[in-house]
Order: structure tokens, then sequence, then C-alpha cells
């Protein structure tokens, strides 16, 4: 009776440990469930349905620690961009690429080639392209006006120039304004009624940065003086907000444009909590009046009332985009050594204009 009763509590002991053990295992793995489970979304081509689960946009993170401090998710792709649709390289070099301005009269795509010479180059067929301006004076930024003419921002030259565009190359060089105390004019674009506005980046000192804005009548006047590097610009459809991003300050403002062309008080308009910090460069916008801001480790689609709609993950930094193609619903895209396409289901703001 007695070896009966020993084996029985031996039994109940061996019974009671099993259990504790299994569930502390069940409590750790669901804290395991718990932790929040970052990845790069650089590395995933954007048509990718895992794109679209990604719940952060971090290049690196470096333990657990990082992760359950990161409360940034990612939208996915987002309602602008068309379903399945994946990055294409179009092109590639060794040399960085900036500045993309679709023209629609020679159905063309016109990029910077920020190398040694400077060139302007046009997209002629997949990886293939062809030098539009050989060794220029700096152009970093263009835009197709709403004459259907290319206006530039030029870094060395400090000035802003339009051109008319023929198969051949530029003609018809028009210089709108000139001013040796400019830094380097960087990006530029034009509202609805005429106004051009540029930045003028103080990238040495962060002193004298600035946006300006050159009236129709030529009047060149600085409009804001109070960003670091001022770099991407962009207009509202209706004429009534400036957008521009800052590239030391990582964030994007802004301006509320007064019936004069002038700019009133600026405020930050988007900000996405992210550890990535890659600058802030250039942006366009689509036809319902959605923002494409580059920086922050790809292209954040963000809504007029500041809305966060979609993430592009890009694996190499991405320095500005436009809208083109036959139908206005393509995204191109250029980066260091590469310029990509995308696939949209909108197409871009002011993209039907005519040369003259």
């Amino acid at each position: 009776m007695k070896k009966s009763m020993s084996a029985l509590v031996i039994l109940l002991v061996l019974v009671c440990l099993s259990g504790c053990g299994k569930l502390s295992n069940e409590e750790k793995t669901s804290d395991d469930d718990n932790k929040v489970n970052i990845r790069s979304s650089a590395n995933i081509p954007a048509g990718n349905d895992e794109a679209n689960q990604v719940p952060g946009v971090e290049d690196q993170v470096a333990g657990a620690e990082n992760q359950r401090q990161s409360t940034q998710t990612t939208p996915g792709l987002g309602p602008t961009v068309a379903g399945g649709a994946q990055l294409v390289e179009e092109y590639s070099d060794k040399v960085y690429f900036e500045g993309p301005s679709w023209d629609p009269v020679t159905g063309k795509l016109y990029f910077v080639a920020w190398g040694e010479p400077k060139q302007l180059r046009r997209l002629d067929s997949l990886g293939q392209a062809t030098v539009w301006v050989d060794q220029t004076e700096g152009i970093n930024g263009t835009f197709i006006s709403n004459t259907g003419r290319m206006i530039t921002a030029e870094v060395f030259a400090h000035k802003i120039c339009s051109y008319r565009i023929t198969p051949d190359g530029p003609d018809d060089t028009k210089v709108l304004a000139f001013d040796e105390t400019l830094n380097q004019p960087n990006d530029l674009c034009q509202s609805p009624s005429g106004h051009i506005y540029f930045t003028d980046p103080d990238w040495k000192n962060h002193k004298t940065s600035g946006v300006y804005h050159l009236s129709p009548d030529g009047t060149l006047t600085k409009v804001v003086d109070d960003m670091t590097a001022p770099n991407g610009i962009i207009c509202s459809l209706d004429g009534k907000t400036l957008y521009v991003g800052d590239s030391v300050q990582k964030h994007w403002k802004a301006f509320a444009i007064q019936p004069d062309g002038l700019l009133g008080q600026g405020r930050v308009f988007f900000d996405p909590e992210t550890e990535n910090r890659k600058d802030p460069d250039g942006m366009t916008i689509d036809e319902n009046g959605n923002l494409y801001f580059t920086g922050r480790g790809g292209i954040w689609i963000v809504s007029a009332e500041a809305k966060l709609l979609g993430f592009i993950p890009v694996p190499e930094f991405c320095s500005n985009v436009t809208f083109g193609g036959p139908d206005g619903k393509i995204l191109f895209i250029t980066c260091q050594d590469k310029v990509y396409s995308l696939a949209m289901a909108v197409r871009g703001g002011s993209w039907e204009k005519t040369n003259q």
C-alpha cells in the first residue's frame, strides 16, 4: 500500500511539472507573436503582394528593442497604383539621375544625368537613351510649362531658363531669371496662372536658403527664407498651395499662395514617423491632387488633406518623380544609377500640354 501511494505521488508531481513547462512555453510564444515584425521594404518589388503587408519602412533595424519602439506602419502601395504593378527598370547607368519631365508632344521622357559631363538625356526605348543636351550649366530641375516649353533650374549658371522642345535638342532659349547671388537653383514648378517657383538651397552653410517666386512679368522675389534646405517643389492643381520639401529638416511644408503669387505663412504638412531619415527630394502631383513625395525610403503618396494613401518602396535612393506615358498613367522615378517606371491607376496632374 505504501509503495502504491508513493508511486501515485510521483506520478502527480511529474504531471504538474509537465503542465507548468507547457504553460511557460505558450506564454513565451504569445509574447513573440505580439512583437512588431519590422522589415526593410526596399528589397521588395513594388508589385509584390508582400509589399502591401510590410509594417515598417526602415532600411535597417538593429535588435528587438527597435522593433518594440516602432509604431509607423505603411499602408501598402495604395489605391493610386495599378493593381499588380511592379517597378520596371527603364534605364541604367553609373550616374545619378534627376529632374524627370515627360513631354506629351514628342512622347518622350527627359531626365538629368548628373555626372561628368552634366547632361540632359531623352529616353527613347527600354534601356536606350539619347544625349539631348551635353555639358549643361548644371541643369537639375526640369518642368513642362503651361505652354509646353521645358523650364529648367540651372545650378552653376544661377538662372532659370525656358526651351522649346525639338527632336534634335532644345531651341529658342530664353533666360527667365538670372541672379549671381543665388546659391544654386535646384527644382522648380509653375502654377496654373503662370507663376514660377523654385528652390535655392544653401547646402554648405544652411543660412541663405530660399524659395523664390518669378511672376509672369519677370519680377523675382524671395518668398521663403526660413527653410534650412528647400529642395523638391510642386504647386496644387488649383494654384492655391505650394508644397516644398526640406532635405535637412526631413519634412514637407505647405504654403498658401496669395492672389499676387506671393506666399503666406508655411506649416509642416507631412512628417511620417520613421527611422529612415533619407533626404526628401523631388515630388509630383496626380489628377486628383494627391502628392508624391520622394524621400525617407521611397515615395510617399499623400492626399491634399495630408492623409497617407500609399507608399512605394524603391531599392535605390529616389531623387524625383513625374507622370508620363501615352495616357499619363505611368510614374517615372529617377534614382541613383536607375530610372524606373510604375503603372498607375491615375493620370498626372498636368501632363497634357502643347509645345509653343
